[in-house]
């Protein structure tokens, strides 16, 4: 088996990948300027190579490759996928928000929602965001680029949007969507980092009120401005039915943050394109779920209710399952809180 050279292939996605590549040790890796090439190695990534000339060894002998493969039945023992990311341009990420609700401050009033904003980000960590990436499943590549981000930036957008809408004034909204979209990158730059990226900017493009409840807050407008309505007994009224409303979620779940939980698992359960590839479902769930030990104590009961319903049982289990055949809360939690590290492909430059 001959040594191989590898190159960049090119195209506008910020990454590109060069997958089940068949590479020998001493082939040679070729990065161009502007990008960082991470070779990943039966899922572990190497460190990140920078633009010039690497020489990798990821443990697949070019004299003895066909009595390996031999051994394995024909299967190649090592996997190999090579990915190039660019480092050095913006990029735009329009992000539709769906419809979610917020709490109106004047009146209390739960108002439906919905938003689209452009997000200019740019890659500043190719290995934590390439980590972050292929967190969602094994079938990663420049094609499923756009939909994970959109996975990890909607839940976030949504929670944001609604607190800055929640203190906003209705009839100002579409006059502030520039203070809206400052807002926004104080409230999402921080996180955004840790997944490896640079926020650079955020632009709100639409922002759409439910038509009856902005004819209701109209109404109420209308009655204030006449003298028809008590806004401290309506403020009050508001305030008993937000402490009902809250009272029954802590009967049901215990807290606000168990029931998004709940409402998340259940979310997936209903998908059936990540009911038949839990790993992706699983690896969609934040971090922290799996990584604090009071937030996994709640929702594990969930987790496990979750795990034993058909559509998560059988061959589907990535390698993750438990004796019993299914896969077991405690094994997703070491796979996806990243308590376990693997060691790192050797590449010598």
């Amino acid at each position: 088996m001959y040594q191989h050279i590898f190159r960049d292939p090119g195209g506008e996605s910020v990454v590109r990948r060069i997958g089940d590549a068949i590479c020998p040790d001493g082939s040679i890796i070729m990065v161009p300027p502007g990008a960082i090439c991470i070779v990943a190695v039966n899922g572990v990534l190497s460190e990140e190579l920078v633009p010039g000339r690497h020489t990798v060894h990821p443990g697949l002998s070019p004299f003895f490759a066909r009595f390996m493969n031999m051994m394995t039945d024909g299967e190649a023992p090592v996997s190999v996928d090579i990915y190039y990311i660019t480092t050095t341009r913006i990029f735009l990420l329009t992000v539709p928000t769906e419809e979610f609700l917020f709490i109106e401050d004047t009146y209390k009033l739960h108002v439906h929602a919905s938003a689209a904003c452009s997000i200019g980000l740019k890659v500043n960590r190719p290995k934590k965001f390439l980590e972050t990436l292929c967190g969602f499943g094994r079938s990663f590549d420049e094609n499923d680029f756009q939909p994970l981000l959109l996975r990890l930036f909607i839940p976030r957008l949504r929670e944001a949007l609604a607190r800055i809408l929640s203190i906003t004034s209705m009839v100002a909204i579409q006059s502030q969507t520039n203070e809206i979209g400052t807002g926004l990158s104080e409230a999402l730059r921080e996180e955004t980092e840790t997944w490896g990226l640079l926020l650079h900017s955020v632009k709100v493009l639409t922002v759409n009120i439910r038509a009856a409840d902005a004819a209701k807050i109209a109404e109420l407008d209308e009655q204030k401005a006449r003298g028809s309505i008590n806004i401290s007994l309506e403020y009050q009224r508001r305030m008993q039915m937000l402490d009902s409303e809250l009272n029954e979620i802590q009967r049901l779940y215990g807290d606000i943050q168990t029931r998004t939980v709940v409402e998340a698992i259940r979310n997936l359960t209903s998908n059936q394109g990540l009911a038949a590839n839990p790993g992706a479902a699983m690896a969609i769930l934040p971090t922290a779920f799996w990584t604090n030990d009071s937030i996994f104590a709640s929702i594990r009961p969930y987790v496990e209710q979750m795990l034993q319903s058909s559509s998560f049982t059988g061959d589907a289990n990535e390698g993750r399952e438990s004796t019993a055949g299914r896969i077991d809360p405690d094994n997703a939690r070491r796979n996806f809180g990243g308590k376990r590290k693997p060691p790192v492909p050797r590449v010598k430059k």
